[in-house]
């Protein structure tokens, strides 16, 4: 795959396609859409989500994909960030996964210039699903997009010892302390990616812009890297969240998303 649009890797890998939506986040999930839209042509037959859905596993020429990656890396002397994975969930944690987790782990031991990060919903499945220890190149994450998730799901993701961990709140639906979780060490919340909802359905409620100054706050108060990615489906006016009209610019993807005028795009310094 080439370079994605995502602002915050190099790089997009999925082993499969296909997941089960879990929690109000997904409600609106692109990749479900997306899936059903060029699924079939990808992989010769429909990629189904929700239980029992059929899934499109990566083919030989997808799996060899992270090794150029990894060349390219080394020869510029030079980390890359790859996200697994825009269209699953890595933890989803059916048997018939099992075997494209074992090449996944084997994969990314073989490419160490490239940085992994592993994004779930289901944190709870890390300590079963991954391996006894975790190279120094994998960063894991999880989706908190309310307090209530944010309470459920961050207990097992800081338990993991891992180089980096990180939420992705996006999209954002509630007001979120994570005061007590945030820091730069271990079993700790090292980042923080957070942005709208996008699309028709999109959901943000005017008051919003007091939420995303919160976590803000919070975040620098910490020392905690922050990246905003994008406004989705609105912009800020002030003190309020505007739905944009269908031709308008789309902050975070036509031109630079902006909180209050000003442009967050942090990452943590990978480890050597």
């Amino acid at each position: 795959m080439a370079k994605t649009k995502i602002q915050w890797v190099d790089y997009v890998f999925n082993p499969w396609w296909g997941c089960v939506q879990v929690s109000p986040a997904c409600d609106h999930c692109y990749a479900m859409v997306l899936a059903r839209r060029i699924g079939k042509r990808l992989f010769g037959h429909p990629v189904e989500w929700g239980p029992g859905g059929q899934r499109g596993y990566a083919g030989e020429a997808r799996w060899a994909e992270p090794l150029v990656w990894q060349r390219k890396a080394a020869a510029q002397g030079v980390r890359q960030r790859v996200f697994c994975g825009s269209m699953m969930d890595v933890f989803e944690g059916l048997r018939e996964q099992r075997p494209y987790l074992e090449r996944l782990y084997e994969l990314i031991a073989r490419t160490p210039a490239l940085d992994w990060l592993l994004l779930t919903k289901r944190p709870n499945n890390i300590a079963k699903l991954g391996p006894r220890s975790w190279p120094q190149n994998v960063w894991l994450g999880s989706t908190i997009e309310s307090q209530q998730w944010a309470d459920q799901r961050l207990p097992h993701l800081l338990q993991a010892e891992c180089a980096v961990r990180f939420a992705s709140v996006e999209p954002m639906l509630s007001p979120l302390d994570l005061r007590h979780v945030l820091g730069t060490g271990s079993g700790q919340l090292n980042w923080v990616i957070f942005g709208g909802e996008s699309g028709v359905q999109a959901r943000g409620p005017g008051a919003a812009v007091h939420w995303y100054r919160d976590l803000r706050e919070q975040c620098r108060a910490a020392g905690v890297p922050l990246f905003f990615k994008q406004w989705g489906s609105f912009r800020q006016e002030g003190e309020q969240l505007i739905k944009l009209r269908p031709r308008d610019p789309r902050p975070g993807r036509d031109e630079p998303a902006l909180l209050d005028g000003e442009v967050l795009q942090q990452v943590p310094a990978p480890r050597a």
